[in-house]
């Protein structure tokens, strides 16, 4: 099999933050083919970037209930391929709660 090195950038990913359920929202839609997971990475401002969790590729949103009322969140979202290759990671979400 012929491997190009190139992944798509995940781009298309939604919030919707509900301060009354004290949650963030994070909705994505990659269309490519073959992809094993989506890793998902949390930062608070000015912190670094960790692992939130793995979703199989079959998921697509992820409800965020460990936040701080005050704080700035920085989301990114990173698929993974059946192959081991990986795609390259998203654009900073930033969602202030």
């Amino acid at each position: 099999k012929y491997e190009t090195g190139y992944r798509k950038k995940l781009s298309d990913v939604k919030f919707e933050v509900d301060r009354t359920l004290k949650t963030v929202k994070l909705k994505w839609n990659y269309p490519e083919k073959e992809v094993e997971k989506f890793i998902l990475y949390r930062a608070k401002k000015g912190a670094a970037l960790t692992i939130v969790k793995t979703f199989p590729s079959k998921v697509n949103e992820f409800t965020d209930a460990t936040l701080n009322i005050g704080n700035i969140y920085e989301y990114r979202l990173k698929p993974v391929y059946n192959n081991g290759a990986e795609g390259i990671i998203s654009d900073a979400i930033i969602v202030e709660y």
